[in-house]
C-alpha cells in the first residue's frame, strides 16, 4: 500500500553517539496528519512528498529533502530509508553540514544502525573558525577554509572521525584549481588534524611520491607539519623547508623551519645579480602573547652559505681602514633577525620593532621582497613609549640604524659587527611632547617639541676624519684621491637638536563653501660636541589655507558629488643665527636658490666649495651623511610655496538600512 502526503518522518541518524532505537515506520494516517516528535539521538526528515510502502517498510522522499538534528543537517534532491536495514540513501544534489565540515556528494548513505555514513563522489570543505557557514550548495566553497578535500567515498564513523578513499586534498585556499595538492590512496580525518597514508604532491601536473604518512594540522593553533612552501629566487634558486608548527601553551607557539637554498648559477661570481647562495637554511617564528594588551613576534632566517669562498679579500680603500675579509658573514654563517613588539598598559603604549643583520649582501641575497631595505641604505630599528591623557602625549624613543649601502657591486661582501662595521649615526634618544589641537575660542591650538641626540656608536671613520668623505658615501669615488675635494675637518660630529613647532588651526561651518586656514612655525638649534662654530639656530613659518565645497544630485539610490577645492601652502625662508653653514632637507642641494639632488649637498660645513667632476650638481659631502637629518628631515633653508586647485567627482550608492552609502567610483582632477 502506497500514499503520499507532505510530512515529516523522525529516524534515529548518526549525527550522535546515542545508544541506537529501532526505527518503525508510522502508519501512513499518522504521518500524515500528525507532526513527529523527535527523541534523543534522532533526526527529522521533511519533504515536500512523503510515500509509504508499509509492506517494504520504505519510505521514499521526493523535493527539498532534508533531514536535521541539532546543528547538523543534509539537504538532497529525492531519497529512500529502508526500515528493515535501517539506511536512508539520499541522491541528487547532496549538501551538508556539520559542525565546521561543509560537504556536496552525488550520493550520501547513512547506516542508521551502525550510525555511519558514506558518500560518493563527495568534496568536503573544513570552514575555519572565522568563516560563516554557507546556506546552499553553490555556496559551500564561499568563506575561509581550512581544507579542501575531494574523494570518491568518504565514510563518516560512529566516533565522528572521517575515511575518504582516492584522496585529492589542499589546505591552500584557493578561489579555482590550487597550484599543488596532496594525494593518498587513504585519509583520516579527526578532530584537528589529517592523517594522509602513502601521500604523493601533485605540483604542474606531475605526481611526487612521499616517503613517510603525513599528519596534517587542520587549525591554526595545532602542532604539527604545515604544508612545506615552494620557494624560487634568481640568489638562492629553490628554497624548501620543512615547517613544524608547535604550541607552546595558551600564550606562546613557534614555527621551527629547516631547509636548503639550491643557489642558481653564479659560477663562483660574488657581484650583485649574479652572485649565488648555497647551502643549510634555517627559518624560524616565535610568537608570544602572554598578558591582555601584550603580543610580539621574533623572525629569525640562517644560512651556512657555502658559495662564502666565493667573496674574495678585499684591500681597504684607505690608509688605517680595515679590510673586508674574505668569505660572507661569520665564516659563512649569515642571519637576519626580525622582531615587533607591543604593549599597550593604562595611559602607557611601549612598543619596538627592527631587523638586524650579519652582513651588507644578506637581506638582498634571501629575501627579495625586502630590498627596499638595502636601497633605503640602512637597516632600522626603533624602540619607544608614549604616555597619553587626554590631548598630552609624552615620550621617548631610540633609532639604531646598520649602514647596508655597497659602494662596490662587484664586490658587496661586508660583514655589519667588528671592525669591517661602517661608522653610522645613531638616534640615541630622542624625547618628545606633544599637545593635540585643543579649542582656543573660534580656533584650535596644537604643538610639538623634542630633543634629540645623535651620535655614532662606531666613532668616525679614519677616511672621514681626514678628507670629509666615509667610505659609503655615496660621492666617495669622486672624492677619494682628489685632494681639490678633499674637506679636512669635515666629518661629522654628535650633536644635540632642540626643536619646538606650534600651530593655531581653524575652520568654519554652515556655509556652503568650506574654509581652512592654519598658521605656525619650526624652531631649530643644533649643538656640536667638539666643534661648536658649526652651532646654529633657525626658525621659519609655516602655513595654509584651503577653500572647497560640494555639488551634490541624487539619481534613485545614486549619488553624483563633485567637489572643487583650492589650496596654498608656504614656508617662509629662513632666519638663522650662528653658523652660515646652511641645514636644508636630504634632497636639498646647498646654496640659494634650492635645487633637488638626492646624491648630493652642502653639508653646511665648507660652503663655496666648487661641483665634483662627474658628480652633477654637487655641493660638498653628501646629504645622506648629514647627521641631523640622516633620520629627520627638515625644510629647505630658501623656503618654497605650492599651490593646488583640484577637482573631485565621486559616485556613491546607499547602502543596506543601517549601513553607510558606499563610493563606487572617483575621479580626482
Amino acid at each position: 500500500m502506497r500514499r503520499s502526503a507532505v510530512a515529516a518522518l523522525v529516524v534515529p541518524l548518526w549525527f550522535d553517539a546515542a545508544q541506537p532505537a529501532m526505527a518503525q515506520a508510522p502508519p501512513p494516517q499518522e504521518a500524515a496528519d500528525a507532526e513527529a516528535v523527535a527523541r534523543p539521538g534522532d533526526v527529522t526528515i521533511t519533504a515536500d512528498a512523503v510515500s509509504y510502502d508499509w509492506q517494504a517498510r520504505r519510505s521514499t522522499f521526493a523535493g527539498n529533502v532534508r533531514a536535521v538534528r541539532g546543528d547538523g543537517w543534509l539537504r538532497a534532491d529525492r531519497g529512500t530509508y529502508d526500515a528493515e536495514n535501517g539506511m536512508l540513501t539520499l541522491s541528487g544534489g547532496v549538501f551538508g553540514i556539520q559542525g565546521r565540515e561543509v560537504f556536496v556528494a552525488d550520493e550520501a548513505v547513512v547506516d542508521v544502525n551502525a550510525r555511519e555514513a558514506s558518500l560518493r563522489a563527495a568534496t568536503l570543505f573544513l570552514k575555519d573558525r572565522t568563516a560563516p557557514l554557507p546556506s546552499d550548495a553553490a555556496h559551500a566553497r564561499a568563506g575561509k577554509n581550512a581544507l579542501t578535500l575531494k574523494a570518491t567515498t568518504v565514510r563518516r564513523l560512529d566516533s565522528g572521525a572521517i575515511e575518504a578513499g582516492s584522496v585529492t586534498m589542499t589546505p591552500c585556499d584557493c578561489a579555482g584549481d590550487p597550484d599543488y595538492d596532496l594525494r593518498s590512496p587513504e585519509v583520516h580525518v579527526e578532530g584537528d588534524r589529517a592523517i594522509l597514508q602513502h601521500p604523493s604532491l601533485g605540483i604542474l601536473g606531475a605526481s611526487i611520491p612521499l616517503p613517510v604518512a603525513l599528519s596534517l594540522p587542520l587549525t591554526d593553533r595545532q602542532s604539527g607539519l604545515l604544508f612545506p612552501p615552494l620557494t624560487y629566487a634568481s640568489t638562492t634558486g629553490f628554497g624548501p623547508t620543512i615547517p613544524v608548527f608547535v604550541t607552546l601553551g595558551r600564550s606562546y607557539d613557534t614555527t621551527i623551519a629547516p631547509g636548503f637554498f639550491t643557489g642558481s648559477g653564479g659560477g663562483g661570481n660574488p657581484t650583485l645579480g649574479l652572485r649565488s647562495v648555497v647551502g643549510p637554511r634555517y627559518s624560524g617564528q616565535f610568537r608570544y602573547a602572554p598578558v591582555e594588551g601584550t603580543a610580539g613576534l621574533l623572525d629569525l632566517d640562517l644560512v651556512q652559505d657555502l658559495r662564502a669562498r666565493d667573496s674574495p679579500f678585499v684591500p681597504a680603500t684607505f690608509e688605517g681602514e680595515a679590510p673586508t675579509a674574505a668569505g660572507r658573514g661569520f665564516g659563512g654563517l649569515r642571519g637576519v633577525a626580525r622582531f615587533d613588539h607591543r604593549t599597550r598598559i593604562s595611559r602607557w603604549y611601549v612598543a619596538a620593532k627592527g631587523t638586524v643583520a650579519t652582513d651588507v649582501a644578506l637581506v638582498s641575497d634571501i629575501d627579495p621582497p625586502s630590498q627596499l631595505d638595502r636601497y633605503l641604505d640602512s637597516l632600522r630599528t626603533d624602540a619607544g613609549g608614549v604616555w597619553s591623557s587626554g590631548p598630552m602625549s609624552a615620550g621617548a624613543d631610540v633609532t639604531l640604524l646598520q649602514d647596508v649601502r655597497i659602494a662596490d657591486a662587484a664586490h658587496p661582501d661586508r660583514r655589519l659587527f667588528g671592525t669591517e662595521a661602517r661608522s653610522t649615526f645613531q638616534r640615541l634618544p630622542a624625547a618628545f611632547l606633544q599637545l593635540a589641537p585643543v579649542p582656543v575660542g573660534p580656533a584650535a591650538f596644537a604643538i610639538e617639541a623634542s630633543a634629540a641626540r645623535f651620535a655614532s656608536l662606531a666613532g668616525i671613520s679614519r677616511q672621514e676624519a681626514a678628507i670629509g668623505f666615509g667610505p659609503t658615501a655615496l660621492n666617495a669615488p669622486y672624492v677619494v684621491g682628489t685632494a681639490a675635494a678633499q674637506v679636512p675637518g669635515g666629518s661629522r660630529d654628535g650633536i644635540v637638536r632642540l626643536d619646538v613647532a606650534p600651530r593655531l588651526l581653524w575652520g568654519n561651518t554652515g556655509s556652503q563653501v568650506l574654509l581652512a586656514a592654519d598658521v605656525g612655525g619650526r624652531a631649530d638649534v643644533w649643538f656640536f660636541d667638539s666643534i661648536t662654530s658649526r652651532n646654529r639656530q633657525r626658525a621659519y613659518a609655516s602655513g595654509g589655507v584651503r577653500a572647497s565645497s560640494s555639488l551634490e544630485r541624487g539619481y534613485g539610490t545614486y549619488l553624483h558629488s563633485i567637489e572643487p577645492a583650492v589650496e596654498v601652502r608656504a614656508i617662509s625662508p629662513s632666519a638663522a643665527a650662528g653658523s652660515q653653514n646652511r641645514i636644508g632637507d636630504p634632497y636639498d642641494a646647498g646654496g640659494d636658490p634650492f635645487s633637488a639632488a638626492a646624491k648630493a649637498a652642502e653639508q653646511g660645513i665648507a660652503p663655496g666649495l666648487p661641483l665634483l667632476s662627474g658628480a652633477g650638481n654637487t655641493k660638498g659631502v653628501p646629504a645622506s651623511r648629514r647627521p641631523y637629518d640622516e633620520i629627520d628631515g627638515a625644510a629647505p633653508e630658501s623656503g618654497e610655496a605650492l599651490a593646488r586647485a583640484v577637482v573631485s567627482q565621486s559616485l556613491w550608492v546607499a547602502g543596506p538600512q543601517g549601513h553607510a552609502p558606499a563610493r563606487v567610483a572617483r575621479l580626482d582632477l
